[in-house]
């Protein structure tokens, strides 16, 4: 096992686990670097690049300032919303082609043959199919075509996935967009022990975004360690910057996932509202 002049622990050519093929282009573009200069360069574009794409999909998200509440916003919701939707997605899908498109969701939103929490998820699906269908690979030629049961399947453990995204906010705060890993790096090996996280919290200079990045990294050490497969033999040798580059990427689709979510859930909340004053008016 060798570390390179990135920082990177080395081994054969193995792909990163649960890696969206969005970010390929940019992966290569990081394993090119070739000095530790370049390296910050290179991973502070990618950052930029993959937040624009984001922005330019979804809509502007200020990630830090969003996760305050999402873990009391997505209790039960984002589940509740994927099981009621792949129940009904036979019934609605009515040429059979393992798809949703825009005239199935809205004729069936106004049917009679499905409950007002049903029509809630149909509309829901139909109004934000655009960015319900994005969120899984599996439109054929690159057509954004309808959503499909892949797309809904995206939303399962979504609620435990946006619990963490609002923890591990302070470990991209810290060590997202600099050299910090080095200040932490006592041995300059290129692995972060619990030794040096400790060591590191244990000096009182350190600031408190610093303290709050450690102690989350502490926290969360082993499953941070496991976010890729970057390590020759050893794997429980420490946490590396590219178990960060990936913990970086993996919040930027959940982003994805969760301002999705927030609109599923604003216009299933205008549709119950709207049936709720249509039943008054009938009463």
């Amino acid at each position: 096992m060798t570390i390179d002049n990135l920082g990177y622990a080395q081994k054969a050519d193995v792909p990163l686990q649960g890696e969206r093929k969005d970010f390929k282009p940019a992966l290569a573009d990081l394993a090119s670097s070739e000095s530790n200069a370049d390296y910050q360069r290179a991973r502070a574009t990618t950052i930029d690049k993959t937040n624009s794409t984001v922005a330019s999909q979804f809509g502007e998200l200020k990630i830090e300032n969003r996760a305050t509440d999402i873990t009391a916003h997505y209790v039960g919701s984002a589940e509740e919303f994927r099981k009621r939707g792949q129940d009904v997605f036979s019934k609605v899908d009515r040429d059979h082609d393992g798809v949703l498109d825009g005239a199935e969701l809205s004729r069936a939103s106004v049917s009679k043959d499905f409950s007002s929490k049903d029509q809630q998820v149909i509309e829901a699906m139909w109004r934000n199919s655009g960015g319900i269908s994005l969120l899984s690979d599996d439109e054929v030629g690159g057509g954004e075509s309808g959503v499909s049961m892949r797309d809904l399947d995206q939303f399962a453990g979504l609620d435990a996935r946006a619990k963490r995204y609002k923890e591990d906010a302070p470990i991209e705060t810290w060590f997202g967009h600099s050299n910090n890993f080095v200040h932490v790096d006592a041995d300059g090996d290129g692995y972060l022990t619990r030794d040096e996280i400790g060591a590191r919290l244990n000096d009182k200079k350190i600031s408190r975004q610093e303290a709050s990045a450690l102690q989350r990294m502490r926290t969360s050490y082993d499953a941070l360690m496991a976010e890729s497969n970057d390590e020759w033999g050893r794997e429980n040798s420490g946490i590396t910057r590219r178990d960060i580059d990936t913990l970086v990427r993996e919040r930027q689709v959940t982003a994805r996932e969760v301002d999705t979510m927030n609109r599923v859930l604003t216009t299933m909340h205008q549709v119950h509202s709207r049936q709720s004053v249509h039943d008054n008016k009938v009463g």
